[in-house]
Order: C-alpha cells, then sequence, then structure tokens
C-alpha cells in the first residue's frame, strides 16, 4: 500500500474481522491517521460531499484515512475518486459489508484505482487447527456460521445460545 497510490478496499460480511484486521495493520504504519466509523453521523456529510474543498478540510494534516462500514456512507465511491485524484499523497482504506450495493457504488468511480479484498469467516477447520480446541459450528441465522468454543460447560452453552437468539433480527427460516 505504500508505493501502490491506490485504495485498499476491504470488504466481508458483519462479526468477520474487518475493522480489527485494519487496526492491527495501521499499528505497524506511521503517520498521522484518521479513523471514522461511518455508523456514526458525524462525518457523514463531509464524506458525501463531493467537494474537494470540504474533504481537504477533513483529511488535512493526515497521512492515512481509514473509513469503516463505508455502505453507511452516501455517494462513497465519487468521493473516494476525489481524495484520491486530488491527494495522491493520501492513504486511504476501506471496509464495508460485502453488499452489492456498496459495491456498485465504490465499483464504477474508482476503476483502475483500487486493490479489493474479501475476508471470509474463519472455518472450523482452521479455527482447530489454531487453537487445538473442539467446536460445535451451527448454520443458524441465517445460514451464519457461529462458533461455540466448548469448555465442559453446558450453562455457558446455554447462555450463549439464549443470548444470541435474542441478538439476531429475525430471519426467514428456510
Amino acid at each position: 500500500m505504500a508505493s501502490s497510490g491506490k485504495v485498499l478496499i476491504l470488504y466481508g460480511a458483519r462479526q468477520v474481522g474487518k475493522t480489527t484486521l485494519v487496526r492491527e495493520l495501521l499499528k505497524k504504519i506511521q503517520g498521522r491517521i484518521l479513523e471514522i466509523n461511518a455508523d456514526g453521523q458525524l462525518h457523514l456529510d463531509v464524506l458525501s460531499s463531493r467537494s474537494l474543498d470540504t474533504l481537504k478540510g477533513l483529511v488535512s494534516g493526515y497521512d492515512l484515512l481509514f473509513i469503516d462500514e463505508a455502505q453507511r456512507v452516501p455517494d462513497i465511491g465519487i468521493n473516494l475518486k476525489i481524495l484520491h485524484d486530488n491527494l495522491p499523497g493520501l492513504k486511504i482504506i476501506v471496509t464495508g459489508s460485502s453488499s452489492l450495493d456498496l459495491a456498485d457504488r465504490i465499483k464504477e468511480p474508482l476503476t483502475g484505482r483500487t486493490w479489493t479484498y474479501r475476508l471470509y469467516p474463519i472455518s472450523v477447520a482452521e479455527w482447530q487447527a489454531v487453537s487445538g480446541r473442539v467446536l460445535i459450528c451451527t448454520k443458524i441465522f441465517s445460514h451464519w456460521p457461529i462458533f461455540v468454543i466448548l469448555k465442559n460447560c453446558a450453562s455457558c452453552l446455554k447462555s450463549w445460545l439464549s443470548r444470541s437468539a435474542t441478538s439476531y433480527p429475525y430471519m426467514n427460516w428456510q
């Protein structure tokens, strides 16, 4: 990323570790970093402004811009293009859900200007190889893999299932 001059885009489903991965990478980068979580309203007007002066005001003095949850920003693609084309020294990292809507809004304006990656959930085999722990993989909640570490604790498993069942939106069970 240091010399590519491209916007780095990381897509993935919810809770696969996009933000965590980027934050770990950012620990190794020197310079001033502006991290924006687009779930909040604070910078949405600026990030969707299509105004170079407004965007410059936001990133002035920073070496890297990290926008998390970019799917929340209206016109994110064209605004990233404005930043990329006019501020070549600014490194940009964007994460977002793997929704086709975000991909379409970013792809066309940023053609040829990105490195795009997709982060997938860890598989049961990968987890077991790294941790040595036994897992249960359930395909519930709209086919999302959910991993439970078993430590001979039936009450822990029951508690986890109870919390999980109420924290996900109701799905169409097929």
